[in-house]
């Protein structure tokens, strides 16, 4: 995605407008360039609303209602519910239309006083920038900020995910990722006492703020309220998603102030936190008794000789509930190599490899890379014992997008740095073979060894007299 260069000086922001409850899905979202006359007023202005109609829609006249004005916070007064008419809100369980209309103008006027606000960067007065105009990065300067109670300073792309800067630069692991897409709530902690999602926020916003991760729940390795809460309801299964969780809880108990909490502010403080392993009744239930319960029951567990059958708390919750489990990402041995699978673009087609190992000689830290000719032993794999139809690496053909074809292994940053178009692949796209009723045509190509006519398996299935066999039945 190739995005040109402003030759005025410009400032832009975007704000999304989503629910936890509704797995952050957009309700509205905003995004609005102005540039600079050079003098403190719009020259030229663009705002595009998102997620609230059916396609994105620019509000023309409201661009040229700000053309001319000062840069000021004041910007924010001049949208007005006039100049939304063109918007044609959708309706859904997210939210109304009439909702969808109030809230794109409220976050048009919020973006509209934040850029009337800032100041941009100096260098953008002065570096006469030219659109395709290819600069040097900037060196970037270290980002301070304090997390559970300690300042920090990272060094590195500011763009870097929260996320990511926690666990493999500061080695806070307790922090969990599940989709690096702001949809599962794993990676919450609290930016400032807010919950956010770490795997959707660049480290430079976290500059000069307060973080707060799961292992600064705990005081000096003993549980929270909280955490203790959690263990006596075992809120706590395998243990990916209880940091979020935790996280989340804490966000709602410090804003409720010792007031007490009901389960449906529960459900929407967690809703953007997924488990699947508990069906959420004891997280929700060890919030309420953290919230609600004067004292915490201290559980001893059963008695001698009254053991089965009981309840009794898990002996791994404990860890779990500090961050200190550790998981498959959680530990990468020092000097181990990375692995990237290079997928098939297309659905069917044909392919011959070229000269690999002239790839690997021309890029440092790329160690090898891996063909169908280096899986040992059977190159496939599939659900039934004796049928493993599904290529590890495919060999000649691909069959569907995605279909791995090579591997990649090497340091992390070599790795990443390839191109697909930049490996030696030649493709000849084929005629892809969809639906049932085209791969069972005559003329249809064989897609599997072993499967003529594209049929997995033959089966028979016999239909009797239901009735007659329930009246012949024992058990009416």
């Amino acid at each position: 995605l190739c995005i040109p260069k402003p030759t005025r000086p410009s400032r832009s922001t975007f704000i999304k407008l989503g629910a936890r409850r509704y797995l952050v899905i957009s309700i509205v979202m905003v995004s609005v360039i102005l540039e600079d006359t050079g003098d403190g007023k719009v020259a030229a202005a663009r705002i595009v609303v998102g997620s609230c109609s059916e396609v994105a829609q620019r509000l023309v006249d409201l661009e040229r209602m700000l053309i001319g004005r000062p840069l000021h916070a004041d910007l924010a007064n001049v949208p007005q519910p006039d100049h939304f008419r063109t918007l044609t809100p959708i309706n859904d369980v997210r939210g109304t239309a009439a909702y969808r209309h109030d809230a794109a103008l409220t976050c048009v006027r919020r973006a509209l006083a934040e850029l009337g606000e800032r100041e941009p960067p100096a260098d953008a007065r002065s570096a006469g920038l030219t659109i395709g105009k290819r600069l040097p990065p900037p060196a970037a300067a270290p980002i301070a900020f304090v997390v559970n109670g300690e300042t920090v300073r990272v060094s590195g792309p500011p763009v870097s995910r929260l996320a990511d800067v926690l666990r493999e630069e500061l080695g806070l692991t307790g922090t969990k990722v599940g989709c690096d897409a702001g949809d599962c709530g794993a990676c919450t902690i609290l930016m400032d006492g807010h919950q956010i999602c770490a795997c959707m926020v660049p480290v430079a916003q976290a500059a000069g703020r307060q973080i707060t991760t799961v292992e600064g729940l705990a005081a000096n390795g003993t549980l929270s309220r909280l955490q203790s809460a959690f263990d006596s309801q075992g809120a706590a299964q395998c243990g990916i998603c209880t940091p979020g969780m935790l996280m989340a809880a804490s966000d709602l108990l410090s804003h409720k102030d010792g007031e007490p909490v009901t389960e449906q502010e529960i459900c929407d403080a967690l809703g953007g936190v997924l488990c699947r392993c508990t069906g959420y009744r004891s997280i929700v239930a060890a919030v309420l008794t953290a919230a609600n319960d004067s004292v915490l029951s201290e559980d001893a567990g059963p008695a001698a000789g009254v053991a089965v059958g009981a309840r009794i708390k898990r002996l791994d919750a404990p860890e779990k509930l500090r961050g200190e489990a550790v998981y498959g990402a959680d530990h990468v041995p020092e000097n181990a190599l990375w692995l990237r699978i290079v997928r098939s673009p297309y659905a069917h087609a044909s392919f011959t490899l070229g000269d690999l190992d002239d790839l690997v000689d021309r890029t440092p830290g790329l160690e090898r890379i891996l063909t169908w000719a280096d899986i040992p032993g059977n190159n496939g794999f599939g659900i039934y014992p004796d049928i493993k139809d599904q290529m590890v690496l495919a060999k000649d053909v691909v069959r569907y997008p995605g279909d791995a074809v090579v591997a990649l292994v090497g340091e992390r940053g070599a790795v990443e740095s390839i191109r697909d178009e930049d490996l030696p692949i030649d493709w000849q796209p084929l005629v892809p073979v969809t639906g049932i009723a085209s791969s069972l045509a005559e003329e249809a190509p064989q897609l599997h060894v072993g499967c003529p006519g594209n049929v997995l398996t033959h089966g028979r299935l016999k239909k009797g007299d239901v009735d007659a066999g329930l009246d012949r039945a024992h058990v009416q």
